[in-house]
């Protein structure tokens, strides 16, 4: 192979490397902008309204929630449509919710 030749199959696989990478980035990118939407509010929102502020489609946005909820960097509150979205903040600690129950059960105890 000459070198000329061999430039332009670097190039090439150079070339295809690159839009793989772009693609990897644009993927995270989504991610990253649902991320950055959740949690600019202290409170619980719709894949809608997250859709809008992160202006992308409902579809890009609920698979970005789906993966962001499965590595535990969102919260969700209810399934499928009327899903509620949140930081992973808004979600009680589990410790909460012992102590609460544990209070309910002493009241029904004593009486």
């Amino acid at each position: 192979m000459t070198k000329s030749r061999k430039r332009v199959v670097v190039e090439r696989q150079l070339g295809r490397f690159t839009e793989q990478l772009t693609l990897n980035l644009k993927t995270q990118s989504y991610r990253a902008t649902v991320l950055a939407a959740v949690n600019t509010s202290t409170e619980w929102r719709t894949g809608r309204e997250i859709a809008e502020l992160a202006k992308l489609s409902y579809k890009q946005t609920i698979d970005a929630l789906n993966a962001l909820y499965n590595t535990g960097q969102v919260s969700r509150r209810g399934r499928t449509c009327t899903a509620l979205w949140g930081m992973r903040d808004l979600a009680q600690p589990v410790d909460t919710n012992i102590a609460t129950l544990e209070n309910l059960f002493r009241r029904f105890v004593v009486k």
